[in-house]
């Protein structure tokens, strides 16, 4: 003789009230719930220029007498108030003899600073 085959259970089908309730409890702390509020936007900051070789920094006719990592800083509204942080350079012109003082900051390479220095002082 055989053996029957073997009576297969129905496949039970789950509600929607138990597919959104979780089957074990949840042990999120505080700290694990604002890390999934968080958003995160669209980064809008472009620090990275794309071609180095054509770039053109305006001080390819100047030789560089000093440089030195530095900030800039203005008084105003009577406080210091920073303005810029890079590497201050003094740059003379090889035509002119003309010397200026440049500062670029650095994560930006932005001019914060640039002017001719003076022969003689004007005060």
């Amino acid at each position: 003789m055989s053996d029957p085959a073997p009576a297969t259970e129905p496949k039970k089908e789950e509600t929607p009230e138990q597919k959104e309730t979780p089957e074990t409890p949840s042990t999120t702390t505080a700290e694990e719930s604002k890390k999934e509020e968080v958003e995160y936007g669209e980064e809008e900051s472009k620090d990275v220029i794309e071609n180095k070789d054509n770039l053109v920094t305006g001080t390819e006719d100047e030789d560089l007498i000093w440089i030195n990592k530095g900030k800039l800083y203005r008084f105003r509204d009577a406080k210091w108030k920073e303005r810029g942080n890079g590497y201050c350079k003094l740059l003379r012109h090889k035509e002119t003899k003309k010397i200026r003082f440049l500062l670029r900051t650095e994560k930006t390479k932005k001019v914060s600073a640039n002017f001719y220095v003076a022969d003689s002082p004007s005060c």
